[in-house]
């Protein structure tokens, strides 16, 4: 009889070690950033925690003056044109795009390495495109349009 006892002891504190491990292992999640935009974006985290997210380490990596050139349908051109951190996260402001000054301001969003130049108009002018960074490479690909006509271009350049 004490042997029957025994084993069922045994058992029954074998099946709630294994029980417990089993529901305590399934409860434990990886917690990680969860927004795509990010350069933090953890695709294998099960529960969102914005606070392992950087918005303005994203933002800032663009931010600065690129020294390039300019490849559009009505000709080339080279000058400088400059990034600013936006007035919300994951945005940017480039300004001088076409080389058409500094007041020529565009509103850019940012996610990860690339940029999306959303449909606007700016002083007349309506512009939209996308682009990438690479290190301290940039490249941007954009069309513009106005009264006096339209053009797509390509810009490059770096930091």
């Amino acid at each position: 009889m004490k042997k029957h006892i025994l084993k069922i002891a045994t058992l029954a504190v074998a099946g709630f070690v294994g029980f417990s491990s089993i529901t305590l292992t399934s409860c434990s999640k990886t917690k990680g950033c969860k927004v795509e935009k990010d350069d933090k974006y953890d695709p294998s985290a099960d529960e969102a925690d914005n606070t392992k997210c950087d918005p303005t380490g994203t933002v800032n990596k663009f931010v600065g003056i690129y020294n390039g050139s300019e490849s559009c349908t009505s000709g080339n051109d080279t000058y400088s044109l400059e990034i600013e951190a936006g007035t919300s996260e994951y945005t940017i402001k480039i300004k001088n795009l076409f080389n058409l000054g500094a007041t020529f301001v565009i509103n850019a969003n940012v996610s990860q390495k690339n940029i999306t130049i959303p449909n606007q108009t700016v002083s007349g002018v309506t512009v939209n495109g996308s682009g990438s960074l690479n290190g301290n490479s940039l490249s941007l690909t954009f069309s513009l349009s106005s009264a006096v006509g339209s053009d797509n271009c390509t810009f490059t350049g770096s930091k």
